[in-house]
């Protein structure tokens, strides 16, 4: 079912201006799972890709792993986990361990309703991936920038004001800086423990 929300995004869609900065997610990469985090240690000490932000991320593909990602765009989403909520699967293959993040998002063009339109059919089964025009990529760290002077940003499903004085936001692996308007986050492995009750092995599906 649709919301009175949902159906005006993609009737009148909004058109973002800016960039996504990112690094792609290699298994065997540099990033070293996080044992412990002791007293006193600081956000910037636990990352370990990220600049501050009022750095600029180089970009230049023969020095560095960080790549740019244009816009004008229709819809970007960056996810670690495989739904972000319980009717919204976002990215089917991701799990709590995988140490990535799943980035994907919609350019604007000339089919961008229609394109909005047959996303939100396909977020129930995370089937949207299917569609050729949603580009998704796994990364290890981002850095989101938009051009515009407003716009629509959430973090976790709560707003996040542009011009919003800085703050730092901690989610299972993801730790987040935003601060006007950019937003840069990455994958830390071992930052948490998630705990569960083991299914029956009779409740287990399987592949037949």
């Amino acid at each position: 079912m649709f919301r009175y929300n949902d159906i005006l995004y993609y009737l009148v869609p909004r058109v973002y201006n800016g960039y996504v900065d990112y690094i792609p997610y290699e298994s065997n990469d540099n990033t070293v799972p996080i044992k412990e985090i002791t007293p006193g240690i600081t956000t910037a000490q636990l990352h370990q890709h990220l600049l501050p932000l009022n750095e600029p991320i180089p970009i230049d593909s023969t020095t560095t792993k960080w790549r740019r990602i244009s816009g004008p765009f229709a819809h970007v989403l960056i996810t670690s986990k495989c739904s972000i909520s319980k009717d919204v699967v976002a990215s089917s293959e991701s799990t709590l361990s995988d140490g990535y993040l799943t980035l994907q998002y919609i350019r604007a063009d000339g089919s961008t309703r229609m394109n909005l339109a047959k996303t939100f059919t396909k977020l129930s089964n995370g089937k949207h991936f299917n569609y050729d025009f949603v580009e998704w990529m796994r990364i290890r760290a981002f850095r989101l920038v938009p051009d515009d002077t407003s716009g629509n940003m959430m973090v976790d499903g709560e707003k996040v004001p542009y011009g919003n004085e800085k703050l730092i936001y901690i989610y299972l692996l993801l730790i987040m800086r935003f601060s006007l308007g950019p937003i840069q986050g990455e994958a830390l492995p071992g930052i948490a423990r998630c705990m569960g009750k083991q299914p029956k092995v009779d409740q287990v599906p399987t592949n037949t």
